[in-house]
């Protein structure tokens, strides 16, 4: 295995574990308010929040999976800009895309908002970084 293979496969691992943090770390750990089990009880909005973020973390480890089947360089980055959009949407949906609780102290803003947009930050830093890389590995194969 080459030097530029390691870093692509290296970069690839790396993509699916943040992928698997920004799903699970949204149910688990980083998660929006508890739902209310009072019968009759509203689902917050940040409760669905969160689950569109679950939703897109697991599309996203499922196209950071396809990395490991896609042999060709152009191709890793096609995939790695196809990711793009979809780690931006995640970062989007709590606040923007679906409104969020207005009190500040409350769990949704606190904890899930900030801790989705890390992880977001740090998916789009390495999915660029491994476009760069890919498309330079292109070139060197032709």
């Amino acid at each position: 295995m080459s030097g530029k293979n390691k870093i692509s496969m290296l970069l690839s691992v790396v993509l699916l574990a943040l992928s698997l943090v920004l799903a699970f770390g949204v149910k688990y750990v980083f998660h929006s308010c508890p739902i209310s089990t009072e019968k009759g009880a509203m689902i917050m909005p940040c409760h669905w929040a969160g689950e569109a973020v679950f939703a897109t973390g697991i599309t996203l480890a499922v196209m950071s999976l396809l990395l490991f089947l896609v042999k060709n360089a152009g191709e890793r980055a096609a995939v790695s800009a196809a990711m793009i959009p979809v780690t931006v949407m995640a970062m989007l949906f709590p606040q923007v895309i679906i409104r969020i609780c207005i009190m500040p102290n409350m769990m949704c803003r606190t904890t899930m908002r900030p801790a989705v947009i890390g992880v977001c930050v740090a998916l789009l830093a390495v999915e660029l970084v491994n476009i760069l890389i890919s498309k330079k590995e292109a070139k060197s194969e032709k």
